[in-house]
């Protein structure tokens, strides 16, 4: 699935780094250690797209959190091979939790403006 959003991030033509997490946590501490802490974080932030990659399948859980509804996913993903393959991972064994009513944002911005 990481690949699948990297290869379309680069098709698109932005840039992607791709690291595994224990190998990003060495850089990180080894950056740390002689001062490259602060261009090592300036060259990550920088990146449009950073796939931190780890085995969690059936080890750990991965929570993601959208504005749009799940049937909107395959549309905001584009292609609809792709968002099969993601959505397909993503949603086999996932817990849903999903809201309804007004934002809070908008709620807090009215209350804001009659205060």
């Amino acid at each position: 699935m990481a690949c699948a959003f990297g290869h379309r991030a680069c098709r698109d033509n932005l840039s992607v780094l791709y690291t595994r997490t224990p190998r990003l946590l060495e850089d990180l501490a080894l950056a740390r250690a002689d001062g490259r802490y602060p261009r090592l974080f300036k060259t990550l932030a920088r990146v449009q797209l950073l796939e931190v990659i780890d085995n969690r399948t059936g080890r750990a859980a991965t929570l993601i959190t959208s504005q749009l509804p799940v049937p909107e996913w395959y549309a905001a993903i584009g292609g609809l091979t792709l968002a099969d393959v993601i959505l397909d991972r993503l949603l086999h064994s996932a817990h849903r939790i999903g809201l309804a009513g007004e934002s809070m944002r908008k709620r807090n911005a009215l209350a804001a403006t009659t205060a």
